[in-house]
């Protein structure tokens, strides 16, 4: 299967989705709260079936400014709703660039401009931008 880091996992809904898909995730977040619950669902999905696609998720602590991953280790990573929490998107995304394998893509999902959740509109960007 393909390498997947899932970019600000949260409670790893994608993360065991791909997991279930046959990908080989790396679940990333800056946050030890995502981290931890991921961890323990995990632990739980072990319980009940110890050859749970999930038990293959592997879980790390990523910052703003290290993803935590190997240069060129991965096959895709996901953002989902994390683009506007980036203040320097070019930056970032210069450094995800490097994480990728030969042909690895970059798949960024997040909330609309005029959309009625998410954060503050100002945080927001349109298609255009």
């Amino acid at each position: 299967g393909k390498v997947v880091a899932d970019v600000g996992c949260g409670s790893g809904y994608f993360s065991f989705w791909l997991a279930d898909m046959g990908a080989k995730v790396i679940a990333l977040d800056v946050d030890d709260r995502f981290i931890d619950f991921v961890k323990g669902r995990i632990s739980k999905l072990a319980t009940f079936d110890p050859n749970s696609p999930a038990t293959t998720i592997d879980v790390r602590q990523t910052t703003s400014e290290c993803l935590n991953l190997e240069e060129a280790s991965v096959d895709m990573c996901l953002l989902i709703n994390l683009y506007h929490h980036l203040s320097d998107r070019v930056e970032y995304f210069r450094k995800v660039k490097t994480q990728l394998k030969p042909g690895g893509c970059v798949i960024a999902i997040d909330f609309t401009k005029d959309g009625p959740n998410g954060p503050p509109a100002h945080l927001r960007l349109t298609p255009e931008e």
